[in-house]
């Protein structure tokens, strides 16, 4: 296809986008012959009928919905979205995400497209937020996979909120405060669209600045909800029916919500203000362990509370494992049991999971350089794969770095280079060997001595004669070029590149005490803009945080609990460019328990769409988890 045919789709394709209106095959055809024509190219030709079979499978694929049950037998809601729709409503924030998604997020057609109605599917099923409706309370489910763009789901879903009434937005994450900060930089980039110090405009903030959009109000900033610093110890008044929107960002920790519920619950807020409460990682304090006698757990029933502040108010959790929430006892009224409705995400295809990664009971996946085997027996010689928090490596005679671990770290300082157009991009490892903080600290010690010394070895003796180069070269033939995996780069101009790698390498320890060892080591607070970084940590980098360019992972565990270890797979989601290039490195065990966690979620996701086509609610939606065959 000659180069302006090329250009002809590439405008076609651009006009295509920017319409609001969903494409069929004759608009198409006349956007196509419009820029054809102006270019001076003939429509009645072969390249003519190409470029539409091209702009067709673009556009005109089937845009996956996910999977939605419902129940309204019980109470007096009705569907409100399509009337407020019709009465000609622009939804101006979801229009500037969408925007900024496209343009700045790389995000295609297809996925805007499934957002749309997927958050569209979800918003539809809250409370009505018109002041001139009856007001009724919510809950809901959204399930989606790991790392698969859930937190983008609820960001779409929090500015189309807005955009049709919604006031009042709650955020809760984890108990961690690394993790809560996360999340609060998200929302001010897909959310607020203001940077915290600077004020200045960011994220979305680019796509809504001289319109007529409010900017919501954040209570949460670099501090929680309890910090003397927060706004609402400021005197600020609660939000109401006509001042702008407010936000704020919590860890689900009962101090702060007990606060949070007390500050709110006040003659000041309007009862029957509308109020979206998100759940991010619901599954994780959220769900009530008491037994039935007693008292809810204490996040439990503060949320309850939440819930209860204001009588239009909508909870929405939202996670990957979704094993506790179903078995909620639906009985208890005032439980977080998502009684109004389930949606689950539908799995986009550049999506990596593990399914694709280990299979499931069924299949056993694709033989791929991707997966690779730990040797057990080889690696519980350095480290007991059961262990206690006093372990010591130089009790046990083993002070260096494991082989196989550092073998794993030879492979990422290549694949960093190997990876297409990542010298101005944040790259990671993920290094997860122990639950236990004071042996983190010793892995991260001594994997920072060893990347020291490969610094040291590629800046004053980058040649073979030197055994640390010698050993990357081999692991460059034997992980890379064996598999074609070189990008067309050569050994020489990997090591090359390497060199001048060697300043964006920091390791970091992601764990409670990590502050004290961040200090001896000279680690910067912040990340560079693009730091190649090796993460070791255990839980806390398991639940919620996002690693980005996460390219290599060592995982070295036994956890059985399903929800857990998909929790645990942060190297599940997207490689765009690079997925070949990715390692993860396990046990047998661990491949086979995966496989058994893939197979519950199928079947789950399978059980829901039979419930779908038959009517079927929340209230009759029951997993019945297999014996693993695995034990």
């Amino acid at each position: 296809m000659s180069d302006l045919w090329a250009k002809a789709i590439q405008q076609t394709t651009n006009a295509l986008s920017a319409n609001d209106i969903l494409p069929n095959e004759k608009l198409i055809g006349n956007i196509l012959r419009v820029y054809a024509s102006v270019l001076g190219l003939d429509c009645d030709t072969d390249e003519y009928r190409e470029a539409v079979r091209r702009l067709r499978d673009m556009f005109l694929a089937k845009i996956p919905e996910g999977t939605t049950l419902t129940d309204n037998g019980e109470t007096n809601w009705r569907e409100w979205l399509p009337e407020m729709k019709q009465d000609g409503l622009v939804p101006q924030r979801w229009f500037a995400y969408q925007q900024y998604l496209q343009e700045k997020q790389n995000a295609d057609f297809i996925q805007l497209q499934s957002l749309d109605k997927s958050t569209d599917r979800v918003l539809g099923l809250l409370s009505d937020p018109r002041r001139d409706h009856a007001p009724i309370r919510r809950k809901g489910l959204i399930l989606g996979d790991v790392q698969s763009g859930k937190t983008r789901t609820y960001m779409a879903l929090m500015n189309k909120a807005v955009d049709y009434g919604y006031q009042m937005i709650v955020v809760l994450t984890s108990s961690d405060e690394g993790l809560r900060r996360q999340t609060q930089e998200r929302i001010d980039s897909d959310f607020l669209g203001i940077k915290r110090v600077t004020r200045e405009s960011t994220g979305i903030g680019k796509y809504t600045k001289g319109k007529s959009i409010p900017t919501p109000v954040s209570l949460t900033n670099e501090d929680d909800f309890t910090t003397p610093s927060s706004k609402a110890f400021q005197g600020l008044p609660r939000p109401t029916w006509n001042d702008r929107p407010v936000i704020t960002v919590m860890k689900k920790n009962g101090i702060v919500l007990g606060k949070f519920n007390k500050w709110l619950d006040s003659p000041e807020f309007p009862k029957d203000l509308p109020m979206l409460i998100i759940d991010d990682e619901s599954d994780y304090a959220s769900v009530n362990s008491a037994k039935e006698a007693e008292s809810p757990t204490a996040i439990n029933g503060l949320l309850r509370t939440l819930c209860n502040i204001s009588e239009r108010s909508s909870y929405v959790a939202v996670t990957a494992t979704p094993f506790a929430n179903v078995f909620i006892d639906d009985e208890v009224k005032e439980d977080l049991f998502p009684r109004d409705f389930i949606h689950i995400l539908p799995t986009p295809p550049a999506y990596i999971g593990a399914k694709k990664l280990f299979g499931d009971l069924d299949t056993e996946g694709q033989k791929s350089p991707c997966v690779q085997l730990l040797d057990e027996d080889e690696l519980s010689s350095w480290l007991p794969l059961s262990h206690k928090k006093e372990y010591r490596f130089d009790n046990n005679g083993q002070c260096e770095l494991n082989p196989q671990v550092a073998h794993a770290i030879d492979c990422f300082l290549i694949a960093c280079v190997l990876r297409p157009g990542a010298e101005d991009k944040r790259q990671s490892m993920l290094i997860h060997l122990s639950r236990f903080t004071a042996v983190q600290e010793q892995i991260a010690d001594m994997i920072n001595k060893y990347v020291g010394d490969i610094v040291s070895a590629l800046k004053f003796h980058p040649s073979e004669t030197d055994q640390r180069i010698y050993k990357m070269h081999r692991v460059y033939d034997e992980e890379y070029s064996a598999y074609g995996q070189t990008n067309g780069m050569s050994w020489q101009r990997v090591l090359h590149r390497m060199r001048l790698m060697t300043e964006r390498l920091q390791v970091r320890l992601v764990n409670s005490t990590a502050s004290k060892w961040s200090e001896i080591n000279q680690v910067p607070i912040n990340l560079a803009k693009n730091e190649c970084t090796l993460y070791v940590g255990g839980n806390r980098l398991s639940r919620g945080m996002t690693l980005d360019g996460l390219i290599c992972s060592v995982f070295y565990r036994n956890v059985t609990s399903a929800d857990t270890l998909l929790q645990m797979g942060r190297w599940f989601g997207y490689r765009p460019g690079y997925a070949d290039l990715q390692r993860v490195w396990l046990t047998d065990q661990s491949i086979a328990d995966f496989r058994y966690a893939c197979s519950i979620t199928e079947n789950l996701k399978t059980q829901a769409k039979k419930m779908e086509r038959q009517g079927q609610t929340p209230k009759q939606f029951g997993l019945a988890i297999m014996k693993n065959p695995e034990k």
